[in-house]
């Protein structure tokens, strides 16, 4: 989804507008995508070694290939979602150690602050804000 509609891709993995209700969704989703990794890998179907931060990277490529490519063919990022999800497959006699351990999810929030897709139109880097307490029901009613 985030492959073909750049404005949710923006808000999501980037944005610093909205940065209360963005940050909420992730630390929601976190979760939810580790224990999801955590049952594929004690299954064997993915890598050991892949860890929750390499996900959102593996977003951000194939995010990048559908916003290079759209205009010239909007469904080529499924190819590259194949040949990852066979790479993330442990079903080899081996592979290839990973040259360097994954990102924080620290390193993680500042890699999304630092990319050109998250500034603002004037360059300039958002500024950082604390992390916000979640809203209450009541907030959201």
């Amino acid at each position: 989804m985030m492959a073909t509609d750049k404005g949710l891709r923006q808000i999501l993995m980037f944005s610093s507008s909205g940065h209360d209700r963005v940050c909420y969704a992730r630390d929601r989703m976190r979760p939810a995508v580790n224990r999801l990794l955590e049952r594929a890998q004690a299954a064997g179907q993915v890598r050991d070694d892949l860890a929750p931060t390499d996900i959102p990277v593996l977003e951000f490529m194939l995010g990048t290939i559908g916003e290079y490519a759209r205009d010239v063919r909007p469904g080529i990022w499924r190819r590259y979602l194949v040949l990852w999800l066979d790479a993330l497959r442990p079903s080899r006699d081996s592979y290839t150690p990973l040259p360097v351990p994954e990102l924080s999810p620290d390193e993680m929030a500042t890699v999304m602050r630092n990319s050109p897709f998250g500034r603002g139109t004037s360059g300039k880097q958002p500024a950082i804000k604390p992390r916000p307490k979640p809203p209450t029901a009541r907030e959201n009613t």
